[in-house]
């Protein structure tokens, strides 16, 4: 009994280290089983629960940096809408304020081009400001896509501009616009 005790008493002292080791950091410690007893096992089921804890760890760590991500995005659009709530109060001139929303919503947008357009009296609506993108277009409401999605109000992206109408297809060619986000 006294050699089996000697037995049992070494494999848990390296159990007992590989269990130091993974305290310490060391995650790709493995301790080899030498017996196929419960001793074996408990060697066994230690080298999973060390690898469970590194797999573990590496989901951990990627949240970790796709937060930081986020968190990074988030606070780049806050600092320009607040630049850009800045500078939209700073004037009453619709000129200028027109033209000072040109340096903001690109950023703000992801995008090189933009275009303002305002309706007129009879409801058309024409461009009023713009960068990188036709500036004598002039639509109807519900005419295209650009019509519709300011006459419904609503936020409308399309990847392709081929759904638009002829006369938008023909103004943004030129542009190189294939993508727009009303």
């Amino acid at each position: 009994s006294g050699i089996a005790i000697r037995a049992i008493a070494k494999s848990l002292k390296r159990i007992g280290r590989g269990m130091k080791r993974v305290e310490e950091g060391d995650l790709d410690y493995k301790v080899e089983p030498d017996s196929n007893d419960e001793v074996g096992d408990l060697a066994i089921y230690f080298n999973r629960m060390s690898a469970e804890i590194k797999r573990s760890r590496q989901i951990m760590e990627n949240w970790n940096k796709e937060l930081e991500k986020t968190v990074a995005e988030r606070t780049r659009d806050l600092q320009t809408l607040y630049n850009m709530s800045k500078a939209m109060g700073s004037t009453l001139y619709v000129e200028e304020l027109l033209n000072k929303s040109l340096n903001y919503i690109p950023k703000a947008g992801g995008s090189e081009s933009v275009a303002i357009l305002l309706a007129d009296a009879e409801g058309d609506l024409k461009v009023r400001a713009f960068r990188n993108f036709p500036g004598d277009l002039a639509l109807k409401r519900d005419e295209g896509i650009i019509g519709t999605s300011i006459s419904t109000e609503q936020i409308v992206k399309t990847a392709d501009i081929s759904e638009g109408s002829d006369k938008e297809k023909a103004s943004l060619k030129p542009f190189n616009i294939k993508t727009l986000l009303l």
